[in-house]
């Protein structure tokens, strides 16, 4: 994990499962990270681990509440966030959401915040970092999915094609 040590990373969905997991992981092995998510107390809490797990007193842990789902919010929030955290030598995108059940049974509401968050989401988040990592010499971007995206499920028909 020696690689790690020293990069910026982005993660999306930070402060909970794969997102957090991975978050913590990557401080054990020197990163700088920050992580983004709509729950701003569970951003707290996380950066509480985050401060327990770093590895040198430099290490730069972050939070920004931000909901990925909506782009103005990714446009604002983003450059400030580069601002205070530099440009990511990663962006990892995590956050997500499940819905089950036959297709019948979803709302159009309930879809529709599905697909913001785990398809447009993830657009929103390349689209704000790309252009700032691609001036800086490149970077590592890695998009979190499920199998579920890869073969079809009964009743996981927002899910999956998500």
């Amino acid at each position: 994990m020696k690689y790690f040590n020293g990069k910026r990373v982005f993660i999306t969905g930070g402060s909970s499962g794969i997102g957090l997991e991975t978050a913590k992981i990557l401080c054990t092995s020197g990163a700088h990270v920050l992580i983004a998510g709509r729950d701003v107390e569970k951003l707290k809490k996380a950066q509480i681990t985050f401060e327990k797990l770093r590895v040198t007193p430099e290490q730069k842990m972050s939070i920004v509440a931000l909901d990925v789902a909506d782009n103005q919010e990714v446009e604002k929030k983003i450059p400030a966030a580069i601002e205070e955290f530099g440009v990511p030598d990663i962006l990892i995108n995590s956050a997500g959401v499940g819905h089950s059940d036959y297709f019948e049974n979803i709302t159009y509401e309930k879809f529709d915040e599905v697909i913001k968050i785990n398809l447009y989401g993830t657009r929103n988040m390349i689209a704000a970092l790309l252009p700032h990592m691609k001036s800086k010499g490149g970077g590592h971007i890695v998009n979190i999915s499920s199998m579920m995206g890869n073969i079809g499920f009964i009743g996981y028909s927002v899910y999956s094609p998500s």
